[in-house]
């Protein structure tokens, strides 16, 4: 939380609007005693509850929309007004920020990429209850059943054959170590999740594309293989969006609960 209030500190905007809504300036010149002081005027506006949660109690933002917002902030994303959040875990979520500010929509689904619609003979259905979205094929979940459906139909040996629990991470390391099924996996479904964001570039044309979440430990061969099919994918005027990964992990979401209040 300190770490965060720091920020916070160095943030102009934020420093007036805790004025403001006090009358109390913030001078002190000693770091530590800034950061206690706006402690404890943190603690007297928004209450005793840790971690703002009572002022979030009112907000009514996903946790996916507030780690894009964090990201934007103060992480991949900072510097930019308009970025799309991608985070790639259990299952797919994601968070839209256009001009600094999140878009939720009218029903709330602003930014719920994991369930585009990406196959229509998919007879299993997704959490959603709708078959086929994205999040059934790039999340860390769908990219083991993707891995599970070849081993099972095809006879060529893998070291994939080896994990009696296989984990989306095996499969990104088996990649880079040259296995070839992992390999098609990984392109498979970078394939597929990068059209999906050429997609929503179509729509929102955003300067940044962030991806988080634990599949985004893999590290530079996701973002590079997305990146390719992205590029093959997406309208000609948004071939130069970066696609970056997101560097505030767990923290995103508590910097963008921070960010949203000012």
């Amino acid at each position: 939380m300190a770490k965060i209030i720091s920020t916070m500190v160095n943030d102009p905007r934020f420093v007036e609007a805790i004025q403001a809504k006090i009358g109390t300036a913030v001078d002190t010149e000693d770091m530590e005693k800034r950061i206690a002081v706006l402690q404890g005027q943190l603690k007297q506006t928004f209450g005793t509850k840790s971690r703002l949660e009572r002022q979030m109690d009112t907000l009514d933002i996903n946790d996916a929309n507030v780690a894009a917002l964090g990201e934007m902030w103060q992480g991949a994303g900072k510097g930019y007004q308009d970025v799309l959040m991608v985070t790639l875990g259990t299952g797919v979520g994601g968070g839209c920020v256009l001009n600094g500010k999140i878009v939720s929509g009218i029903h709330g689904a602003g930014g719920e990429i994991g369930h585009m619609p990406v196959m229509d003979d998919e007879p299993i259905a997704c959490n959603c209850g709708n078959h086929g979205c994205l999040e059934q094929y790039v999340s860390a979940t769908g990219i083991v059943n993707q891995a599970k459906k070849v081993l099972d139909l095809d006879d060529r040996a893998s070291s994939l054959r080896n994990y009696s629990s296989l984990e989306a991470k095996n499969i990104y390391d088996e990649a880079k170590n040259g296995d070839v099924i992992a390999n098609e996996t990984v392109d498979s479904t970078c394939k597929i999740l990068a059209k999906a964001l050429a997609q929503v570039c179509s729509m929102i044309d955003p300067e940044i594309i962030v991806i988080g979440g634990g599949v985004s430990k893999a590290g530079d061969i996701l973002t590079s293989r997305i990146t390719q099919s992205f590029k093959k994918y997406v309208f000609n005027a948004c071939t130069s969006t970066p696609i970056v990964l997101a560097k505030l992990e767990n923290d995103a979401g508590m910097y963008g609960s921070v960010k949203s209040l000012f």
